[in-house]
């Protein structure tokens, strides 16, 4: 998977996972294409962290400083960022996808975040979603700690209602609606 080759190592990680009704092309279609400020639990999570919350689809992440890192077509799309995580939202690094692997400067703390998707069965499909955490030295895994300590659960939370909001969006275009 593109994860495993752009972050093998990581100290902290969170996977969510969703079966849908439709094919991987129309989950992965729906990856691509899906608005996070359709659910107003996203749109209130991403107001208190200063991210804007107005077209939230995964190149509107760009924004934010994420990147996409690496896509496989129709299986998976990696998203990356560096920061110093000196507050919620500032110390963020804008950084060309060819030097994220090895970006390894002190005091930097690396995420990536992917969504997935595999065929289960006739025309169904899982979607998994994973974020890995890496910090580039000790002072920065101390901060992560407390910071991934804080935002787990309402990151957790942006994962799931964003799972539903990738699976109601493929079953609908699956049945033609």
């Amino acid at each position: 998977m593109l994860i495993d080759d752009l972050m093998p190592k990581f100290e902290f990680g969170d996977t969510n996972k969703i079966d849908v009704n439709a094919s991987p092309n129309a989950v992965f279609r729906a990856v691509k294409t899906f608005n996070m400020g359709d659910s107003t639990t996203v749109r209130w999570l991403f107001k208190m962290r200063g991210i804007p919350t107005e077209n939230l689809t995964i190149n509107d992440f760009e924004k934010a400083n994420f990147k996409v890192l690496a896509e496989k077509r129709d299986e998976e799309i990696l998203l990356g960022l560096i920061g110093e995580f000196k507050s919620l939202t500032s110390g963020l690094l804008k950084i060309e996808p060819d030097k994220f692997r090895d970006f390894n400067n002190a005091g930097f703390i690396k995420a990536v975040w992917n969504f997935a998707v595999a065929e289960t069965s006739h025309g169904k499909s899982r979607l998994t979603t994973e974020i890995r955490i890496h910090p580039t030295d000790a002072s920065s895994m101390a901060k992560i700690k407390t910071y991934w300590g804080m935002l787990r659960p309402p990151s957790q939370m942006i994962r799931k209602e964003i799972l539903k909001l990738i699976k109601k969006q493929a079953e609908r275009e699956a049945k033609g609606k």
